[in-house]
């Protein structure tokens, strides 16, 4: 949704805040911050619990990419804090793009310099040490 990665959200009280671009802030429950929130957007939205939705950081592992973030920055035009995308693992990669789209296999391989004997090839959903799975 277009304009969307201009809005800040962060806990403030009982209930989480959305900040806007201009610096107001809007308890998510408030139906003003829903009015400021559309206005923003340049469409109608209203903020809701997701508690039914399935999200990205309930899954094993989250990573994302120094380059990517840097990206992300450059097309922003302001900074972006990491802490922002809940991330497992944060790697350090040089230049900008989003290296992670290229990613095929999505198990990390461990180690160093390319280095897998670390990582050996179990599958790392499941746990082999007690002969289950």
């Amino acid at each position: 949704m277009p304009g969307l990665l201009h809005l800040r959200g962060h806990l403030a009280g009982p209930v989480p805040a959305v900040e806007l671009p201009d610096g107001r802030t809007f308890a998510t429950d408030d139906p003003a911050g829903h009015a400021a929130v559309s206005q923003a957007l340049g469409r109608h939205v209203t903020i809701e619990p997701e508690a039914d939705v399935a999200h990205h950081d309930e899954g094993p592992v989250s990573v994302i990419t120094t380059a990517a973030l840097l990206q992300l920055a450059l097309v922003l035009r302001e900074p972006v804090d990491p802490t922002r995308f809940r991330a497992n693992l944060l790697i350090d990669l040089p230049g900008t793009g989003f290296p992670e789209d290229g990613w095929l296999d999505p198990r990390p391989a461990g180690g160093s310099g390319g280095d897998t004997s670390a990582a050996g090839t179990a599958d790392p959903l499941r746990d082999d040490r007690h002969g289950a799975g």
